[in-house]
């Protein structure tokens, strides 16, 4: 679940159902403005396309299953779980 406060800030909790309580202890909050979302989804997006088939197999087969399964959300859960680094999302894909 993302979710937004209204004022730039977002929350990724990656197993948060929409009714599930939340300890907002450890909730984090990272501003992100949307041009920096858009580079680093670009980022993410040029390195699985350079990744070689056989180590992105499960992330191929996903999205021969259905194309909605593998969609940018969903990329940008994982950069937002590894605070935006590139390299450690794309072995979590």
């Amino acid at each position: 679940m993302i979710s937004d406060d209204g004022n730039g800030s977002i929350s990724f909790k990656p197993f948060a159902g929409e009714s599930d309580h939340i300890d907002e202890d450890y909730d984090i909050d990272i501003p992100t403005p949307a041009s920096f979302l858009e580079v680093s989804l670009q980022q993410l997006k040029a390195k699985l396309d350079s990744t070689p088939h056989e180590m992105k197999s499960s992330l191929v087969y996903a999205q021969q299953v259905n194309t909605d399964l593998v969609n940018d959300e969903h990329l940008l859960g994982f950069l937002y779980v590894e605070k935006f680094n590139i390299d450690v999302s794309i072995c979590m894909c």
